[in-house]
């Protein structure tokens, strides 16, 4: 099976894959505009496996099994929709033979971000049952819309999926009466570059995205993914956003233990807590004992200072973010 999407052009493109794979093999096209007999013949040929390859628009997509096809092309494949290339997929290795399939697009085109991220969703969710996981892949990339309303497209877009049903679960909870779980302000003071450069990222729509997505790290898993998929979008992540990235993963952690300030530079790295039995968490003892960092406390009690001195600032970042990210690893098994 080949998806060419272009009925004006499919006939020619088609008399192009004869010529490249001669006489022998059968080939044929099938789009919406035939006549209805004329499309069903068609498909029927590929069915009963008179036709070998068969370059045909999305229309296949729903309602026709080939148990006999195993191979899928798909070209311009960044021209559709998530739920059309997951639909588009199910065509092939229905049957007892393995099933293939290439999504191909223009190699010298500049994907847009979405048209990335559904291809790169397409290829993640691969298991049986992903069509779920792949519904709300579409949903954050598509954003959902208006709750209450008719819209179709709302501020979900922006704010990304997971923060979206975050904020919506609060709403939710307070409207039940549930106690939400409110974190103490914390301030990141760390003398480096942490931002998203213009020139990396022109659209301020764009960087004011990356800027969402890169606030929810809170784990290193989510941040090496998140910083993948930056990547493959734009290019090569410049030092500023992987600073950025590590204050977040820092800053969300952190929150867990009630610190008020953290304060990095060459001098010094330190952690101010507001209360000194929060600094004293068996949690954070335990992970420094296993990183072998040493610590001691200011006189007023509530502020950590770690060892850390021979290290660069970027360094200091990672050690701090990893020291946090363990200790709350540790807290919630």
């Amino acid at each position: 099976l080949i998806i060419y999407n272009r009925v004006e052009t499919i006939r020619d493109f088609a008399n192009k894959i004869k010529a490249m794979v001669g006489d022998k093999v059968s080939v044929s096209f099938a789009h919406g505009q035939m006549d209805s007999d004329e499309l069903e013949n068609e498909i029927f040929k590929l069915y009963n496996g008179e036709t070998k390859i068969l370059v045909s628009t999305t229309l296949i997509e729903n309602g026709i099994d080939l148990p006999n096809a195993n191979t899928l092309i798909i070209v311009d494949a960044d021209k559709l929709g998530l739920s059309q290339l997951y639909q588009l997929k199910g065509r092939v290795g229905r049957g007892k033979n393995l099933g293939y399939a290439y999504f191909t697009y223009d190699k010298d085109k500049m994907l847009s971000s979405d048209a990335y991220k559904r291809l790169n969703a397409i290829m993640e969710f691969t298991e049986l049952g992903s069509g779920f996981k792949i519904a709300m892949k579409d949903l954050e990339i598509r954003g959902c819309g208006n709750i209450l309303g008719p819209e179709q497209s709302g501020h979900m877009a922006k704010v990304g999926y997971d923060m979206y049903c975050k904020i919506l679960n609060e709403a939710v909870s307070e409207i039940k009466g549930q106690k939400v779980k409110e974190y103490k302000d914390i301030k990141i003071d760390v003398a480096i570059n942490c931002f998203i450069p213009e020139s990396y990222i022109q659209a301020s729509d764009e960087r004011f995205k990356i800027y969402n997505n890169l606030k929810q790290i809170n784990s290193s898993d989510k941040k090496q993914k998140i910083l993948k998929e930056i990547e493959g979008i734009y290019g090569e992540v410049p030092q500023e956003i992987t600073n950025l990235a590590n204050v977040a993963l820092l800053r969300n952690c952190a929150l867990e233990f009630e610190v008020k300030r953290i304060s990095i530079d060459r001098n010094r790295c330190q952690a101010e807590f507001y209360e000194k039995s929060k600094m004293l968490d068996e949690n954070i003892r335990e992970t420094l004992k296993q990183m072998d960092i040493k610590n001691y406390f200011s006189n007023t009690g509530i502020v950590m200072n770690f060892a850390l001195s021979e290290f660069s600032i970027k360094k200091k970042l990672e050690i701090l973010s990893e020291i946090f990210e363990k200790s709350l690893l540790t807290k919630n098994k």
